[in-house]
C-alpha cells in the first residue's frame, strides 16, 4: 500500500539509470536506497500471503501479485523481481489447474527442491567463471557474472568449508549461492540442503497442500539467483517454515501447513 501511494507524496527519491539498447532507463528507488529493494521487501509479503491464503483466495492472490508487480516494475525496472513474480504466478495457476499435484504423496516430487538448490549452486559458479569477461552476458545480467567472479576469485579459498566473516565492501554480490559458498561454507550448505530435503519429504508424506510448499521454495530459490536474500529469515520465510516442519515432526505436534481446501 505504501509503495502504491508513494507516487502521490512529495518525498525525494533516488534515481538510478540503466543503459539499454534503447537508451538510458530511469529507475526510481521509491524511498529505498536501491531500486531492487522494493521487490526485495515484497518477497516475504508474497510468501506469507500465498502460504496462508493462496488456495482460499485464488483470484485475489493472483491479482495482488500481478498488479503490485506491474506497478513496482514500471517504477524500478527490476528484472529479477519481475521474472520471479511471473514465475510465482504461473506456478500458482498451474497448481490450481491440476489439483492432483496437491496430493501427490507417493511420488518423488519432493526431490525437486534439493535438486534445484544444488543445480543453482552449480549454475551460479559456472556463469561466474565462464562468462565473467563476456560483455553481452554481463550487460544482460546487469554485470552480475563479473561481480560473482570477483568474490569467487578473491574470497573463495580453503575457508569455503566453514565459510568466513563478511567484510565491508561497496560491491554488491547479488547471488545467494555464491554468498553461501564464500560466507557460510560448504558444510552449512549441505546442512541446509538436508533440512529442505527432509521438510519436503515430510510435507509430501502428509495430506496437506504440498503444492504451496513446493511453489514457495522454488520461488525463493529462483529469486536467490539474482539477490542475496536466501539466508535472511526476515526476507525468506521458507527458512522458518522448513525448520518448523522438521521440529514439529520430531515432537509429533500438529502440522500447521495449509490443509487442502475442499
Amino acid at each position: 500500500i505504501g509503495v502504491v501511494f508513494f507516487g502521490f507524496g512529495n518525498i525525494d527519491v533516488g534515481v538510478f539509470t540503466r543503459v539499454s539498447d534503447s537508451g538510458r532507463v530511469i529507475r526510481e528507488t521509491i524511498g529505498f536506497d536501491n531500486p531492487n529493494k522494493a521487490f526485495f521487501f515484497l518477497v516475504p509479503i508474497f510468501i506469507s500471503w500465498v502460504y496462508l491464503y493462496g488456495n482460499k483466495y485464488k483470484i485475489s492472490s493472483l491479482f495482488l501479485i500481478i498488479s503490485v508487480t506491474f506497478i513496482i516494475y514500471t517504477l524500478t525496472y527490476t528484472v529479477t523481481g519481475l521474472i520471479a513474480n511471473i514465475l510465482l504466478s504461473l506456478l500458482l495457476i498451474f497448481s490450481w489447474l491440476i489439483p492432483s499435484l496437491r496430493t501427490q504423496s507417493r511420488t518423488r516430487i519432493w526431490m525437486v527442491i534439493p535438486i534445484t538448490f544444488i543445480l543453482f549452486i552449480i549454475i551460479s559458479v559456472y556463469i561466474a567463471i565462464a562468462y565473467q569477461a563476456d560483455s553481452n552476458i554481463n550487460r544482460i545480467l546487469s554485470e552480475r557474472p563479473k561481480l560473482w567472479y570477483y568474490f569467487i576469485e578473491n574470497y573463495l579459498n580453503w575457508s569455503f568449508i566453514f565459510g568466513q566473516a563478511k567484510e565491508e565492501t561497496v560491491l554488491p554480490l547479488d547471488n545467494s549461492y555464491i554468498d553461501a559458498l564464500v560466507h557460510f561454507g560448504f558444510i552449512f550448505i549441505l546442512y541446509l540442503i538436508y533440512m529442505y530435503s527432509k521438510a519436503s519429504k515430510l510435507v509430501f508424506k502428509t495430506r496437506i497442500d504440498n503444492s504451496l510448499f513446493l511453489i514457495l521454495c522454488l520461488y525463493i530459490l529462483v529469486y536467490s539467483l539474482g539477490e542475496t536474500l536466501f539466508f535472511e529469515p526476515a526476507y525468506n520465510p521458507s527458512l522458518l517454515i522448513v525448520f518448523n516442519i522438521v521440529r514439529m515432526a520430531k515432537s509429533e505436534s500438529i502440522n500447521v501447513c495449509p490443509r487442502i481446501s475442499s
